[in-house]
């Protein structure tokens, strides 16, 4: 035979064998391996702190300050709503009190009782004022209402 047409023959040859290859690769899958085994269980993470009076435990506690350290402490606050009870006719303010990067403060606990002379409980270092304008003539109330 010539060199040249067994070259060809040889080449005709390769690319049949690798198209029967491919197309035998399509038969039906096997089945699927076993399992391996588990891991090994990770350590269980200690538990959280508990919150004070319902608070997040995460944030600023300062029942414990020093007067050194409510010194030094800068305080943001906020009022979330405001509402009056229809019953008691009295105002309810709820608010946040956080540090300037938004830390929530806690540990705002009552500083005096209701006495016979006071009647609400009072904060340390914390107080709200209420104030109502009342339109009057050269700064005098106008009339009906009253002063305190």
């Amino acid at each position: 035979m010539h060199p040249k047409l067994l070259r060809t023959m040889g080449g005709l040859a390769a690319a049949a064998l690798a198209a029967f290859l491919v197309v035998g690769c399509r038969g039906a899958a096997g089945p699927n391996g076993s399992n391996g085994t588990n891991g090994t269980n990770g350590t269980n993470g200690g538990n959280g702190s508990n919150g004070s009076n319902g608070s997040s435990a995460v944030g600023i506690n300062v029942a414990s300050y020093t007067p050194d350290q409510w010194a030094g402490l800068t305080i943001k606050g906020s009022i979330t709503s405001v509402a009056v009870s229809a019953t008691a006719g009295q105002p309810v303010v709820k608010f946040k009190v956080t540090d300037p990067n938004g830390t929530p403060i806690y540990g705002l606990t009552a500083f005096t009782s209701k006495t016979a002379t006071t009647q609400y409980t009072s904060y340390p270092n914390l107080a709200f004022y209420f104030l109502k304008l009342v339109p009057g003539t050269n700064g005098a109330p106008a009339s009906g209402s009253t002063t305190s």
